[in-house]
């Protein structure tokens, strides 16, 4: 679903998180969340295809014997109809770590990387303003140097404050 047609009440995929840790039946689901069923299938999907959410595939019989991976469904009736079934959904917690750490460590490269490129682009004003006679004497830059030089250390030190919060957050995922 587009951003521009999410609904104002639609919850965050961890609050979805949290709403599985309590329940694991679709229907349940769709009325902790207050959604209608297609729209609650459909971000149960989406938290599925993204690893955040699992059918259960194995559930024990009375002899302690897990069930063929295909029985990730109660059914009300004999037919086993889609509609008629219950769905058993949960939180796979360890593999949402991985998940999550991926992402970040993946986020850190794109931070490191577009730093490198930020001082790759103005090599040559680094330079510059790195050479002695310019330390001495700032007035050998130009305004429009000093600008590009305030605008260059401004995005690094955003860049350095993105890095320091996804090593924490990297730190506390592997925790």
């Amino acid at each position: 679903m587009d951003e521009k047609q999410a609904s104002p009440w639609r919850l965050e995929w961890q609050q979805w998180v949290r709403v599985l840790s309590l329940t694991h039946n679709r229907y349940q689901i769709s009325k902790l969340v207050m959604l209608p069923m297609k729209d609650a299938r459909e971000v149960l999907q989406a938290l599925a295809m993204h690893g955040f959410a699992e059918l259960q595939a194995r559930i024990m019989l009375r002899s302690h014997r897990p069930r063929p991976p295909w029985r990730h469904e109660v059914p009300k009736t004999a037919d086993r109809a889609p509609s008629r079934t219950f769905f058993l959904w949960h939180v796979p917690t360890e593999k949402c770590f991985q998940i999550l750490l991926k992402n970040t460590l993946t986020s850190l490269a794109n931070v490191r990387q577009r730093a490198r490129l930020e001082r790759e682009k103005r090599a040559a004003l680094l330079i510059k303003s790195t050479r002695l006679d310019v330390k001495e004497n700032p007035e050998l830059l130009s305004e429009a140097e000093h600008t590009m030089l305030r605008e260059l250390k401004s995005v690094l030190r955003r860049l350095g404050q993105a890095e320091m919060r996804l090593m924490q957050q990297i730190t506390q995922l592997q925790y």
